[in-house]
């Protein structure tokens, strides 16, 4: 039976076990950790609705209750101006 670990916060993680019912999660983007999350910034190539690069907590900016961004849609968006959603 496969097993992985999720971090899913500062010293917060989750063991997940059992029969392969579904891909694993990606790796983070920026450190290779397994992730829970998926960019909600704007898309990076055409056809994509947001930029869905796979990150980790550590490596996500929250940005409201159902909005996480990687760091460089981050940037654009402050770049940009833009102060919320």
């Amino acid at each position: 039976m496969p097993c992985y670990a999720i971090k899913i916060g500062n010293d917060v993680g989750v063991l997940c076990c059992g029969r392969s019912h579904g891909p694993k999660p990606k790796p983070c983007f920026a450190c290779g950790e397994l992730t829970t999350l998926l960019c909600d910034g704007p898309p990076r190539k055409p056809g994509m609705k947001t930029c869905d690069r796979a990150i980790c907590a550590g490596h996500s900016v929250h940005v409201d209750p159902d909005s996480d961004f990687c760091f460089d849609c981050q940037k654009l968006r402050q770049q940009q101006g833009v102060l919320s959603l």
